[in-house]
């Protein structure tokens, strides 16, 4: 996000912002994204996991997060990370100026049902 209000500092004249660094901005914030919620996920993957074992197997002793933590060690918490970012970037590349164009197309001032028709359009 630190990105977006950067880049909304290059408004043009008319108050918008320009395409490409839009474009970017929501670029940044899909890896930005992956970056913090990638090592979440793969934990909370693995617990998952345990739990289903647990249920076939009822001498299976699961481990705590902080013992799955350990073992995957920094590496380990972005394995598959790169499926993520090729899947997310060009999602949130997409997605944020979508989403604000087509807020632009409605009447001032936004309501509820006006956002929500934006966000179904994006």
């Amino acid at each position: 996000f630190y990105f977006y209000f950067y880049f909304t500092k290059s408004q043009r004249d008319d108050k918008s912002i320009y395409l490409p660094l839009e474009i970017l901005s929501g670029a940044c914030a899909g890896g930005m994204q992956v970056f913090f919620t990638n090592p979440y996920e793969l934990v909370k993957i693995r617990l998952q996991w345990q739990g289903a074992e647990r249920i076939k197997n009822p001498s299976f002793v699961p481990k705590s997060a902080i013992q799955i933590v350990r073992e995957m060690g920094f590496s380990g918490m972005y394995r598959g990370a790169s499926a993520c970012w090729l899947r997310d970037i060009p999602f949130s590349a997409i997605y944020f100026p979508t989403y604000a164009h087509s807020k632009q197309m409605f009447t001032e001032p936004l309501g509820m049902t006006d956002l929500l028709l934006a966000g179904a359009i994006a």
